[in-house]
């Protein structure tokens, strides 16, 4: 369906009503409604400020109202306002989305190569040639990537991959930094953002800037299909890091290149806002993100649902239905049924994202006409 510019052409409208849980929402503590309130305001500020974001052009109204209101009160106060100015999406047949969760890892680093820190962690290299939207040039491509190189003759070949690169095809290159471990590696690779602890006790915030191009595939999906893991739900992360840890040494860069995709990273500088230190996600200008929140901030397939957009969800594995923004996107977040919730950074992060692998119901809101 299209109505004021935004497509939600794989959603069907359904009504609050009928939304199992919806009403729980109400139920929000003070804190809940101040910290949902919160990321909204903070979703809403990028398409105030900057109105070409906005999936319409009656949201910047909407972003305005926003901003200029206080915290709702009461639950059932945020849930009026909802009611009153959005419409609510679901998946045909209320079929649900397949839920899972990311954080920022925090890891110990070093600027310098010793023997304590030998994993290099690379920015985009010099032969890298990178496309991070194929949509200006092909309209049905819209939001994907693309990367390649010139081999020797010349001629426009796929990047490398992580294959690849750990046997040294970047060799030439200067890394940005060194890690402990290739573990660590591979888990800031596949979250796109961490923090980094320097031996001196500095930090540096690290954020994706570009990918090798090929498709990210689930080690643990690969594992658990050659029967090396058990099958979900009974995979956590810890029993996923230990399996890991435990490999010989010369099995590990085999078994982590069951996923091709390599990630390039850019050190921040001045990274995150006082009032919410955390990473920033891909909703905004190149210039300005916006601040993820954790339980409150999601990553989303653009292509299906337009950056910004309120979301609601209820899960099995969490204690009370969420309501957050689709403030961020991922390589293996991809088709209409697919949802990654930020759960906060370090260890409490992991332990948030790691058991959340299920489905959920997930409401998408379109803001109604304004007047």
């Amino acid at each position: 369906m299209q109505e004021n510019g935004i497509i939600l052409s794989s959603y069907e409208i359904t009504s609050f009503e009928s939304i199992p849980l919806w009403r729980q929402t109400a139920t929000l503590s003070t804190d809940g409604l101040h910290q949902t309130w919160s990321a909204f305001q903070r979703n809403f500020s990028m398409t105030a400020e900057f109105p070409f974001l906005a999936p319409c052009a009656k949201y910047k109204g909407l972003s305005q109202r926003i901003l200029s209101m206080s915290s709702p009160t009461s639950g059932e106060a945020l849930l009026s306002f909802m009611e009153t100015h959005f419409d609510p999406y679901q998946l045909p047949s209320g079929k649900p989305f397949h839920l899972t969760g990311y954080y920022l890892p925090v890891l110990e680093g070093s600027l310098e190569e010793d023997p304590n820190y030998p994993v290099p962690i690379f920015g985009p290299p010099k032969d890298l040639l990178f496309i991070p939207d194929l949509g200006p040039l092909l309209p049905e491509l819209a939001h994907t990537r693309w990367a390649g190189r010139k081999n020797d003759h010349g001629q426009i070949v796929p990047y490398f991959t992580r294959f690849d690169i750990n046997q040294g095809a970047l060799r030439g290159e200067t890394p940005l930094l060194w890690l402990k471990s290739e573990i660590d590696a591979y888990f800031l690779h596949i979250q796109g953002s961490g923090k980094i602890q320097l031996p001196n006790g500095d930090l540096l915030d690290l954020r994706y800037v570009a990918s090798n191009g090929h498709p990210y595939h689930s080690v643990g999906n690969k594992l658990i299909a050659l029967e090396k893991l058990p099958s979900k739900p009974q995979l956590s992360s810890e029993i996923f890091i230990d399996y890991l840890k435990n490999l010989p040494p010369q099995v590990l860069p085999e078994t982590l290149s069951l996923n091709p995709s390599y990630i390039f990273f850019e050190i921040l500088i001045n990274a995150h806002d006082q009032e919410n230190p955390g990473p920033w996600g891909t909703f905004g200008t190149q210039d300005k993100k916006i601040s993820l929140t954790p339980l409150h901030s999601a990553a989303i397939d653009p292509v299906f649902i337009p950056l910004g957009l309120p979301l609601w969800l209820s899960c099995s594995q969490l204690a009370t239905p969420l309501l957050c923004c689709a403030n961020d996107t991922g390589g293996g977040i991809k088709g209409p049924g697919r949802m990654d919730l930020y759960c906060g950074q370090g260890h409490e992060g992991l332990i948030r994202a790691g058991p959340l692998n299920h489905s959920a119901q997930v409401i998408i809101f379109k803001p109604k006409n304004l007047t």
